[in-house]
């Protein structure tokens, strides 16, 4: 809307008080910020980011908020990242989503690698809880079809899978994106509780 305000005030100072040359240029200023309001409207400036289901890393979107099928069908458009299409379940086992996280950042631990040949996107993502692990006891294995690919970083992200799997809730997560060269992955996540449970 604010390039259209704009769009406004430049033909209105440009007809009303200025010679023939600032005429033009208030017109062209004025056709620009049309053009402008029209590109953003659909979302053109920002990379589209109104239409991205997720939100981005360390984001939480409450399921609550919004409307979800029995299964939603979920577009993964991560930057530099094939398109992949999954299920995402809006119930597990008679727990509803409660929250959910995009392009979620894999601790690949260097000599450990996996062998990215292997992986693929939309694969689903499992997590082992390793309380041994001298360095972190509260360590959490990124598994990928039997396959283990790294950690989860320490933090939020941790905390939280360790306490549903604590608590027996279900998590879905998925790859979303994969960078060999960068010996990197990325996931989506997704939280399942009980209604109303803290």
């Amino acid at each position: 809307m604010g390039w259209f305000i704009a769009a406004a005030i430049f033909v209105v100072v440009g007809y009303f008080f200025g010679g023939t040359i600032f005429t033009v240029i208030m017109f062209v200023i004025a056709a620009i910020c049309v053009i402008g309001g029209i590109f953003d409207r659909k979302g053109l400036l920002d990379g589209n980011k109104s239409n991205q289901p997720f939100t981005d890393d360390g984001k939480v979107d409450s399921a609550e908020n919004q409307s979800i099928n029995k299964e939603q069908e979920v577009r993964h458009g991560m930057q530099n990242c094939e398109e992949v299409e999954v299920k995402v379940p809006a119930e597990i086992n008679g727990f509803p989503m409660a929250y959910r996280y995009n392009g979620v950042d894999v601790c690949i631990l260097r000599g450990k690698e996996p062998n990215f040949a292997l992986l693929e996107l939309g694969m689903k993502v499992d997590f082992v809880p390793e309380p041994e692990n001298t360095y972190d006891s509260n360590a959490v294995i990124v598994k990928v079809g039997g396959i283990e690919v790294g950690y989860l970083y320490k933090g939020v992200m941790q905390d939280m899978v360790n306490n549903f799997i604590l608590w027996g809730w279900p998590i879905f997560a998925c790859i979303v994106e994969i960078k060999p060269g960068e010996k990197a992955m990325k996931m989506f996540m997704a939280f399942y509780k009980e209604k109303g449970a803290d």
